[in-house]
């Protein structure tokens, strides 16, 4: 099977109208691109997985891209099992870069292969950057950090990965385990109180020499329909709302 240019990854959960619609946007520009839909101990999307020609996964064990602390262990833990998730998707994904999809993004436009050939290993919208302090830390063990340097992060829904370079980066356990050390260490202080998946990753990234470029048309807004750009973000009406009668029978 030759390899596509652009795939997509899709964790979901129990708001299928919502996720119907982000599948159904991708499907409009990329008809024949593979797509594995994971759902996260949520609902049963087989019969969606069908509709939109995905690969479906079902997993009994929820593993949030949001992650709250309770307790160091299920912390490190649960940020652990993240990782290795989105690293074994990934590995079933034919193609060169991955749209991270998600129940609040619309795809708008098809990207530009141009666009993502400029050597990062993660493009999207990043306004957010790494504390000038944890950056300090890290430096201590990673000396090709740059403390002189601000580094922003990115990842969530609507960014792409660069497959091949991200698994490499995802099964470097002790690049991994230092990150999540950081998180116990210095949680609510240097790092949010709460684990998000973007942040994760790119430190992962990070650590490695990995890129991370702002992309160019990756927006996040509350608006619909933002024909000015390739991937919306956040824009979240079909959150809460019920399956059409006529498609109820994609969702159990």
């Amino acid at each position: 099977m030759n390899k596509s240019f652009i795939g997509a990854f899709f964790q979901c959960y129990k708001n299928p109208y919502a996720t119907y619609k982000a599948l159904e946007s991708f499907r409009e520009y990329y008809p024949d691109s593979p797509i594995v839909l994971l759902s996260d101990n949520g609902y049963n999307y087989e019969k969606m997985a069908e509709h939109f020609k995905c690969k479906y996964i079902h997993s009994n064990e929820n593993v949030p891209v949001w992650i709250e602390h309770k307790s160091d262990e299920q912390y490190v833990s649960m940020g652990r099992k993240l990782v290795e998730r989105v690293c074994e998707c990934f590995k079933q994904l034919n193609c060169e870069y991955i749209l991270l999809l998600e129940d609040d993004v619309k795809v708008q436009n098809p990207i530009y292969p141009v666009m993502l050939q400029q050597g990062a290993d993660i493009f999207g919208y990043n306004p957010n950057s790494i504390s000038t302090e944890m950056i300090r830390i890290f430096h201590e063990k990673y000396n090709t950090i740059d403390t002189n340097k601000n580094y922003n992060y990115s990842g969530h829904g609507g960014s792409f990965y660069k497959k091949d370079s991200c698994i490499e980066f995802f099964s470097n356990k002790d690049v991994i385990e230092d990150v999540l050390n950081a998180y116990r260490n210095y949680r609510g202080t240097h790092l949010p109180t709460n684990m998000n998946q973007d942040q994760l990753l790119s430190l992962i990234i990070m650590l490695q020499n990995g890129k991370i470029n702002n992309l160019h048309g990756h927006v996040d807004c509350q608006h619909m329909n933002r024909k000015d750009c390739f991937n919306q973000h956040q824009y979240k009406v079909f959150y809460n709302q019920p399956m059409p009668l006529e498609l109820q029978y994609l969702v159990k």
